[in-house]
């Protein structure tokens, strides 16, 4: 080949390749890229909870363990907390505005301390509150001074309302009417309700009665009498153990409705009763243990009434009357109100 015949060719393979460089169609059908994997763009999400051990309630797998994700539930802004006072001679509670709960009890005649200058006795459940409700939606209702008591109304949606009248009847007694009020056109049904006493504890340095629990949780019910659960609070593991009447943990409670429910601590006691007989369908009480081995002891209980769910009417009222006693062990103040000594004997 001549020399003038490579140059003819050197030129016409430049335009050959230059043409195809800038010819898009042509690029793409003989120098193909390699395709970008597609990138979703998905929210940042938190990293897994560590799992919990949870005992499942009897109302959904009776004795059945699970292990399940904690979910972090959102914080519900209740606005500025209303505090008004109950008080007599001998007792002054404080009810919050945060579900017309009692966050603390004083008691008059009580010293704290053994000392001429000692301040009474202050019984505190801010940490958890006596008589919230749990299974109704938190509000943060409105309190208001009426006729020797305080009402309590919060507005839990869709026109269903709870009004909550306190009123004390006596040195030690709290009368608690609740009105669950459905507005509505459509029925309410109204869940499974827990009302709970506030935790008790001793005062530190009580001693302890040698073979006697202190803190005790008591219950009643005609078909077998006065309950004494703290007996059982030796079969329990460390830490907050929660049982359930309703549980089928046969050994530690029985299912059944009771009349009344106590927690109680070396010298006061906490008492919640139904006005109906058998309106509670059942209870529970929570245990929290410290120390280690022989002495692990209890170091604070709390009970709770269960009732069970009722289905209110479009424009109708279902009303509930619970009995609170908060006060000392008199047990014979304790006779002449009904409640068959809870506090009597052993825990």
């Amino acid at each position: 080949m001549k020399k003038n015949d490579f140059i003819i060719v050197g030129i016409l393979l430049v335009l050959m390749f230059g043409w195809m460089k800038f010819s898009p169609a042509i690029q793409k059908k003989y120098f193909p890229q390699p395709e970008r994997p597609v990138v979703e763009q998905t929210a940042e999400v938190a990293p897994a909870a560590e799992p919990v051990e949870v005992v499942a309630s009897a109302r959904t797998a009776p004795a059945v363990k699970a292990v399940v994700e904690a979910v972090q539930e959102p914080v519900v802004d209740l606005g500025p907390e209303q505090l008004l006072y109950l008080d007599n001679e001998t007792i002054e509670l404080t009810i919050s505005s945060h579900g017309g709960a009692v966050v603390s009890a004083v008691l008059k005649d009580y010293p704290e301390i053994n000392t001429d200058d000692s301040g009474p006795v202050v019984l505190d459940f801010s940490a958890a509150p006596a008589l919230r409700y749990a299974g109704l939606p938190l509000s943060a209702g409105t309190l208001a001074n009426v006729d020797g008591g305080l009402l309590y109304t919060a507005p839990l949606g869709d026109g269903q309302i709870l009004k909550r009248t306190l009123r004390l009847e006596g040195e030690y007694l709290l009368t608690v009417q609740d009105e669950f009020i459905n507005s509505a056109d459509l029925p309410w049904a109204l869940p499974e309700l827990r009302l709970p006493t506030g935790p008790m504890s001793n005062a530190e340095g009580t001693s302890a009665t040698r073979g006697m629990t202190t803190l005790g949780i008591d219950t009643f019910a005609p078909a077998v009498g006065v309950s004494h659960w703290g007996k059982k609070f030796r079969k329990m593991q460390k830490g907050v153990q929660a049982f359930n009447s309703t549980a089928v943990s046969a050994e530690i409670l029985t299912s059944h409705p009771v009349d009344w429910i106590a927690a109680k601590s070396k010298f006061f006691v906490q008492i919640l009763t139904p006005e109906e007989q058998g309106a509670a369908s059942g209870f529970d009480f929570t245990v929290r243990r410290d120390g280690e081995g022989k002495k692990m002891m209890a170091a604070e209980v709390s009970g709770a009434l269960l009732f069970n769910s009722e289905l209110i009417g479009a424009d109708e009222t279902f009303t509930r009357n619970v009995h609170t006693y908060i006060g000392p062990k008199d047990f014979g103040f304790l006779k002449t109100q009904n409640f068959r000594a809870p506090a009597s004997g052993s825990s």
